[in-house]
């Protein structure tokens, strides 16, 4: 059992070195692109820039007022 335990807290430690590297290499990776200020990577998203208004609610599904 405690050979068990130590091999599976040594994969676990593995795993987590696995992650922290990939986690630094992505923030390197991140880092050497140009910053583009106010721009997102695909440019111009065409479309409205707000959301569209909701659509008038439909007469049975009023609710009365002042019951």
């Amino acid at each position: 059992m405690r050979r068990w335990m130590a091999q599976i807290h040594g994969e676990m430690r593995e795993m987590r070195m696995t992650i922290h590297r990939g986690f630094q290499d992505l923030v390197a990776a991140m880092a050497a692109q140009p910053h583009r200020p106010g721009g997102s990577v695909e440019g111009e998203v065409p479309g409205p820039s707000a959301a569209p208004p909701a659509p008038p609610e439909a007469p049975q599904h009023q609710r009365e007022r002042g019951h």
